[in-house]
């Protein structure tokens, strides 16, 4: 009602809306998208825009932050820096922590099982109980 009648402003309004539309759809989608923020290769780990390689990789451990669990801390066999270890996973991953780090390990030393394709990432390994 409060919009003119001419049919070339309501061309422009739907043009508008649409490219609203797109653009908050394209925000959302790469926001919820989590495959694309870690990823294990045949190279080393991608996470993000940083590469970690598989032969700097000394070993791995869980990350905890505020008593959670948040991402896999990384172990570098040469410091580069004097950043501290970086972690990788955490809220942004739709794997558990236990996955990620049974993942790695088991990549760790032959990543060129990774070079053939996809694969099934390993289960963690099952704690005792009470230990």
């Amino acid at each position: 009602m409060l919009l003119p009648a001419d049919p070339q402003w309501a061309r422009v309004v739907r043009l508008v809306l649409l490219v609203a539309a797109a653009a908050t759809g394209g925000v959302a989608y790469s926001g919820l998208r989590f495959t694309g923020r870690l990823a294990l290769t045949a190279s080393g780990i991608r996470h993000g825009r940083r590469r970690y390689d598989w032969s700097n990789i000394d070993r791995v451990s869980l990350h905890r932050r505020d008593g959670r669990l948040a991402g896999v801390r990384l172990r570098p066999r040469v410091w580069r820096s004097l950043e501290p270890a970086p972690v990788v996973g955490g809220r942004d991953v739709a794997v558990p922590e236990q996955r990620l780090v049974a993942a790695i390990e088991a990549y760790r030393e032959r990543p060129q099982a990774l070079a053939v394709g996809p694969v099934t990432a390993p289960e963690p390994a099952v704690e005792p109980a009470g230990g």
